[in-house]
């Protein structure tokens, strides 16, 4: 699960400093008067250079042909926003593209993104859910969650859980990455959006120990320990890993000093994978129990792994 939280809250770190990844998906994606515009790319690394005379020089001509034209508009914005740190400009700019062309992907991405950046979360919820959902990419999905998550009433926002199980489930690209962070920002305030999530996680990838190891968590938190237990029970058959489900199986019993239940799971985890996670928790166990001569094999076997013997 960190891998999940570390892996969306890198990139959503990484997509608040600049909207460049907007541009190169326009240079990429999109077409200008019916083909690539090469000037796009050319601004593009000349801002990136601090060359902004020469930026400017290049975006000044691509409105002087076309006034409308969107893609243009959208790098005017990320000027202001990159040399002159001037966000209420760039806030306008990307409105006036907006109003051009709200089907455009790139200029809703922009005007959603520069509204988050501004802490205007409500806003840029209706310009994201203004879009068509069939136009969704995870791009998409990732600005509604940085939207739902930045301010709590949006949580219960009915609207808001629709459009992202819809679009997650519709989507193909980055899914799984996706949906485990989106049901622990949902956990703390709405317990089935959350479930939910976690479910079709499972659903999806029936063979990973990750699912059912979330959702146990997930009922652990919300304090269903018998839940928690019964899903790591329904997928001891199902996925590729059983140990980890075995292991977590042993700390939910040792946390309710159910000794006998932890040691037999824990007993089934080393057999299937000698893991010194295992292991340690075995030896540390026994040792508090007052069993040294059980405990002693397992401590010495893994602080010789420890010193590299």
């Amino acid at each position: 699960m960190i891998n999940y939280m570390v892996r969306l809250f890198l990139f959503l770190s990484a997509i608040s400093v600049m909207l460049t990844w907007s541009i190169d998906g326009a240079s990429q994606n999109n077409t200008f008067k019916g083909k690539v515009d090469p000037r796009i790319d050319s601004a593009l690394t000349m801002m990136h250079e601090g060359d902004r005379k020469t930026a400017t020089v290049i975006i000044d001509e691509m409105l002087d042909e076309d006034s409308l034209n969107v893609y243009a508009l959208v790098l005017l914005a990320q000027m202001d926003n990159e040399f002159d740190q001037n966000y209420s400009a760039a806030l306008l700019t990307l409105k006036h593209a907006y109003a051009i062309d709200t089907n455009n992907l790139l200029v809703v991405k922009a005007l959603s993104q520069q509204l988050l950046n501004m802490d205007r979360g409500k806003e840029a919820m209706r310009i994201l859910e203004n879009c068509e959902i069939s136009k969704w990419d995870s791009d998409m999905i990732i600005l509604m969650a940085m939207a739902v998550n930045s301010d709590s009433s949006l949580r219960t926002n009915k609207s808001a859980e629709h459009l992202l199980a819809t679009a997650i489930r519709d989507s193909e690209e980055n899914r799984l990455e996706l949906i485990q962070p989106l049901a622990s920002m949902y956990l703390t305030v709405n317990k089935d959006s959350a479930l939910y999530y976690y479910h079709m996680y499972i659903a999806l990838m029936p063979e990973s120990a990750d699912g059912y190891l979330s959702l146990s968590n997930a009922y652990t938190q919300l304090g269903e320990s018998g839940k928690a237990k019964s899903v790591l029970y329904d997928g001891l058959e199902k996925c590729s890993e059983p140990d980890r489900l075995y292991f977590k199986l042993a700390q939910l019993y040792y946390q309710e000093n159910d000794l006998g239940y932890c040691s037999h799971f824990l007993e089934e985890a080393i057999r299937i994978n000698r893991r010194e996670e295992y292991v340690a928790f075995r030896g540390e166990l026994n040792y508090s129990l007052g069993l040294e001569k059980l405990a002693l094999p397992d401590l010495r076997e893994i602080l010789l792994k420890n010193l590299g013997i």
